[in-house]
């Protein structure tokens, strides 16, 4: 761990430095943040391998790399992403009642939640940060329906073989690319007491400028509110979030998003 703090500390060494060029050589950075020059020399050579940093060896000074442009760029499409959908995440919920999930992709085959309201009569899952499974639950299955066929296929050997949570669970890999399929087709996921016994939920995408899918929300209840009636009101209310989240973020979800015959 503490090779990872004095890590830190270089790249933040650079971004305090009053250098016009961004630039510094290995004595300075050692200067700047109180290690040894061997000590600041590995720590460069290691973090120039995984492309953090790149060497002027003309100058012998160091300096970022553009690889954290994408880490930047990735941290602020997160939160841009959180900050478009909180007002469709309150209004779903002061309309619904239910537990409201904004969820995303995350490395390791898995989904997490990066913002969450509570249901008013169903028990809280999934907090800020969680993961879950790509199989079971409405907004994790919409996820992996939308993924590329590879990654379908990579999850599903991954993975194998399949976690039975319920009774409802769909564990063979042939019934998960069928289910693929229709939320493909129809353009919206259902869990019906698949990943928990007391809830059912549905979700939609949230598709960025391109029409790529980079988010999903899903509104969970009981099953008690999760009649023919209760799902279609419930995906109405979704779909007009979504549309409204993506039109935030630059996109058309709009047009893309329209109720479709079922």
């Amino acid at each position: 761990m503490s090779s990872v703090k004095s890590a830190f500390e270089i790249l933040f060494a650079f971004l305090d430095s009053s250098s016009e060029r961004g630039e510094l050589g290995v004595s300075e950075l050692a200067r700047l943040t109180g290690q040894t020059k061997n000590q600041t020399f590995r720590l460069l050579q290691t973090m120039s391998s995984l492309g953090v940093v790149t060497q002027d060896p003309k100058h012998r000074t160091w300096a970022l790399s553009y690889r954290l442009l994408e880490l930047g760029s990735a941290a602020h499409s997160r939160l841009s992403l959180v900050d478009s959908a909180r007002e469709s995440l309150d209004t779903l919920h002061r309309e619904l009642g239910d537990q409201i999930l904004l969820g995303v992709l995350t490395g390791g085959f898995a989904t997490i939640p990066v913002d969450v309201r509570r249901g008013i009569d169903i028990r809280p899952i999934g907090e800020i940060g969680s993961r879950f499974v790509l199989h079971a639950g409405g907004g994790s299955k919409l996820l992996l329906a939308f993924s590329p066929p590879e990654y379908i296929e990579e999850y599903l050997q991954v993975a194998a073989p399949l976690k039975r949570f319920t009774a409802n669970t769909c564990v063979q890999p042939s019934l998960v690319r069928e289910e693929c399929a229709r939320i493909r087709s129809q353009g919206y996921a259902l869990s019906f007491q698949d990943l928990s016994l007391d809830r059912c939920s549905i979700a939609v995408p949230i598709r960025d400028r391109d029409g790529e899918v980079i988010a999903g929300i899903s509104a969970s209840s009981p099953v008690s509110r999760f009649g023919e009636e209760d799902r279609q009101r419930k995906l109405e209310l979704l779909r007009k979030a979504s549309a409204d989240v993506t039109n935030r973020l630059g996109g058309f979800a709009s047009q893309l998003n329209q109720l479709r015959p079922n």
